[in-house]
């Protein structure tokens, strides 16, 4: 699989190139597993036995993000999920996804959606009731 990653660069989505480097795999599937912790680069590089300045390059040559702004996405994307399964509140979301606070949930929300978790969830209703 990696010889296969490693030769169709152009057509594999970033993270999937990530899993052509046993290390940078590894933390991709700790940020998936484990987004509500409190990483930092430094902590994520530990955790997979790099220097945190050699992992962050890697990451970004193979993932095409940093390190913390890939984590963002990860949290996100399920802080977006769980809005629409509507179980949790926006407090609980943000919490369950790794913020500190629902102050900062949001704005990294609205910052990735171009709106707040409230309309998103608007919007996403109706489209799914049609």
């Amino acid at each position: 699989m990696r010889a296969h990653l490693n030769t169709e660069k152009s057509l594999t989505p970033s993270w999937l190139k990530g899993l052509s480097d046993r290390r940078i795999g590894q933390a991709l599937a700790i940020m998936h597993l484990r987004c509500d912790e409190h990483w930092t680069a430094s902590l994520l590089a530990d955790e997979v036995g790099m220097a945190r300045s050699s992992f962050s390059r890697a990451f970004h040559h193979l993932v095409g993000q940093l390190p913390m702004e890939y984590l963002v996405d990860c949290r996100i994307q399920l802080a977006a999920r769980y809005l629409l399964d509507r179980q949790l509140s926006v407090s609980e979301i943000s919490e369950a996804v790794g913020y500190r606070s629902e102050r900062a949930f949001r704005q990294a929300f609205r910052q990735r959606f171009g709106m707040a978790p409230r309309d998103y969830v608007k919007v996403h209703r109706d489209t799914l009731e049609m």
